[in-house]
C-alpha cells in the first residue's frame, strides 16, 4: 500500500511538470513547447528559477520522509529518480527564461551613467548580476546546494557544496556561454539604426522590469555605437572575470579556459565592428572635406600665388574634429585616442591620395600645399600614427617632385620664410579653437615630440631644392 502510494506521488508530479529521463538529451529547439502548461510563461527567469528551487525543496523533502520510513528499496530507487527527472526538467525551463530574457536584455539599457564605473552606464552591473544570479540558480538546481527545508534552517552560515554531475555541468556551461553571445547580440541592436535613443520600452519588458526612461545621470546624446564598443573592452576585461574565476571552474568540475578565449575572441571582433561603424561615417565626411578641398575646380596649383592665409577647408576638417573630440570625451574618453588616431590616418592617406592627381606645382601652389599640411599635422600631432606620420611624409615628398621650378622662383628662401610666419600666426590665431589637441608635458617628454618637430622642419626645407 505504501509503495502504491510512492507510486502515485511519483506519477502525478511526473505528469504534472512533464519529467522525462535526464538521460534523454532535450533537442535544441524543443525547451519551449515541453514547457508544463500550467506554468506561467511570462514569468521571467529570475522568478521562474526561485519558484522552482522551492519545488525542488519540497520534493527533496519528500524523498528524505520516504526514505527515512525505509519503505522499500524500490520506494528509494523511484525517488532517487523522480529528484533527478525534476533536476533536470526544471533546468531545461529555467535555462530556456534564461536564454529568452537575455535576448531581450537590452531593453534594460536606460544610458544612466554608472558613478562606480566611469564611462560606462549601470547596464552592465545589471548585467553583471543577472548573469551570476542564473548562474547561481542553476547550479543549485543542478544539486549543487541542498535546497531541503532541514538544510535551509540550518545553523551553519557555511553553504555546503555538492558534486553536481558532469551532464548538469556541461548544461550550465553552454547555457552560460549562449546567454552572454545573446546580450552581445543585444548591443549590436543598441548601436544599430534600428535602436534609437530614448526608444520607448516594450509593455511586457517594462512591466516585467520595472524599468523607465527616466534619467537623472543620463549620458550625452551622441551615437549609441561609441558607448556600445567601449563598454564591450569594459566587459572584457571586468565583466568576465568575475563571474567565470578559474577556481569555481575547477570546483565545478569543468575547464573553461578555451570556452574563455573564444568569447574574448568574439567580443574583440564586435568592439572592431561597433568601433568602425562609428568611425566611418566619421571618415567618410572628413574625407569629402579633403577632396573638396584639394581638387577644387576653381584652385590652380600651378598658377596660385605665394599663400597669405590657410584656406577654409582645413579648418572645417580639425572643427569636425574638434566635435569628435568633445562627444567621445564626454561618452568614452578611453576610446578618444584610438577614435582620433584612426581619423587621422584616414585623413592623411586621402590627403596623399588627393595630391597624387594634381600633376604639378608651382611655387605658390607647392608653398600653399605645404602650409596646409604642416599645420593639419602640426595641430593634431598628438594623435599622429607612425603610420599616419609615414602617409604625411610620403606626401611631403609627392608634392617635393611636382613642384615645377620656374623662371622668377630664386627667392624661395623669403618666400619659405614667409610660409613659416603664417604658419605661424595661425597656429597662435587658432590655438584656442584647437585647444583640446594640444600635446601635454608628460606625453611630448615620453613620445619626443619635439624631436619630431625638428625633423619635420628639416625634411620641409629640402623639399624645394629635391623637386628643383
Amino acid at each position: 500500500m505504501a509503495l502504491d502510494i510512492v507510486k502515485l506521488y511519483i506519477s502525478l508530479l511526473s505528469e504534472f511538470f512533464m519529467f522525462s529521463d535526464s538521460r534523454v538529451s532535450s533537442p535544441p529547439n524543443t525547451v519551449a513547447e515541453a514547457t508544463p502548461p500550467l506554468l506561467p510563461r511570462d514569468s521571467n527567469s529570475l522568478t521562474t528559477a526561485h519558484q522552482l528551487m522551492r519545488v525542488i525543496g519540497e520534493i527533496q523533502d519528500s524523498v528524505n520522509d520516504v526514505n527515512g520510513m525505509e519503505i522499500a528499496n524500490e520506494a528509494s530507487s523511484s525517488l532517487k529518480g523522480l529528484l533527478e527527472s525534476a533536476r533536470w526538467k526544471f533546468e531545461d525551463i529555467v535555462i530556456h527564461g534564461w536564454l529568452r530574457d537575455a535576448n531581450i536584455f537590452y531593453h534594460l539599457e536606460e544610458w544612466i551613467g554608472s558613478i562606480a564605473d566611469p564611462f560606462t552606464t549601470l547596464y552592465l552591473s545589471k548585467l553583471r548580476a543577472f548573469q551570476k544570479e542564473m548562474s547561481a540558480c542553476t547550479f543549485k538546481i543542478a544539486g549543487g546546494v541542498d535546497l531541503s527545508s532541514s538544510a535551509a534552517t540550518s545553523s551553519s552560515r557555511l553553504v555546503k557544496r555538492k558534486a553536481v554531475a558532469p551532464e548538469f555541468t556541461s548544461k550550465i556551461t553552454k547555457a552560460f556561454l549562449d546567454s552572454l553571445f545573446a546580450v552581445l547580440d543585444g548591443l549590436v541592436h543598441l548601436a544599430s539604426d534600428e535602436s534609437p535613443p530614448g526608444a520607448a520600452l516594450p509593455t511586457a519588458v517594462s512591466e516585467v522590469t520595472g524599468a523607465t526612461k527616466a534619467n537623472p545621470l543620463e549620458l550625452v546624446n551622441i551615437q549609441d555605437t561609441v558607448r556600445t564598443s567601449k563598454r564591450f573592452s569594459v566587459e572584457s576585461a571586468d565583466l568576465i572575470p568575475p563571474i567565470l574565476p578559474g577556481q569555481q571552474d575547477t570546483a565545478r568540475g569543468v575547464s573553461m579556459e578555451e570556452d574563455k578565449r573564444t568569447l574574448m575572441s568574439v567580443v574583440q571582433e564586435l568592439d572592431k565592428t561597433l568601433f568602425q561603424s562609428y568611425v566611418k561615417p566619421k571618415s567618410g565626411a572628413l574625407m569629402g572635406m579633403v577632396r573638396n578641398g584639394v581638387l577644387d575646380p576653381q584652385m590652380d596649383w600651378y598658377e596660385t600665388p605665394q599663400p597669405r592665409e590657410i584656406r577654409p577647408y582645413i579648418f572645417e576638417i580639425l572643427m569636425f574634429l574638434v566635435g569628435v573630440h568633445a562627444q567621445v570625451s564626454a561618452a568614452a574618453a578611453p576610446l578618444l585616442e584610438r577614435t582620433l588616431n584612426a581619423l587621422v590616418e584616414d585623413v592623411a592617406e586621402e590627403a596623399l591620395r588627393c595630391f597624387r592627381q594634381v600633376k604639378r606645382f608651382g611655387m605658390g601652389g607647392m608653398l600653399r600645399a605645404t602650409l596646409e599640411i604642416e599645420f593639419l599635422h602640426q595641430t593634431l600631432s598628438r594623435y599622429v600614427t607612425p603610420s599616419a606620420d609615414q602617409t604625411l611624409s610620403d606626401l611631403y615628398t609627392k608634392i617635393s617632385q611636382a613642384y615645377a621650378r620656374r623662371p622668377g622662383d630664386e627667392n624661395l628662401q623669403a618666400n619659405l620664410d614667409g610660409v613659416k610666419k603664417t604658419l605661424a600666426d595661425t597656429r597662435r590665431a587658432t590655438g584656442i579653437e584647437f585647444l583640446c589637441f594640444r600635446q601635454t608635458k608628460d606625453k611630448a617628454k615620453k613620445e619626443g615630440t619635439s624631436g619630431g618637430s625638428r625633423t619635420r622642419e628639416k625634411r620641409r626645407e629640402k623639399q624645394p631644392e629635391a623637386g628643383g
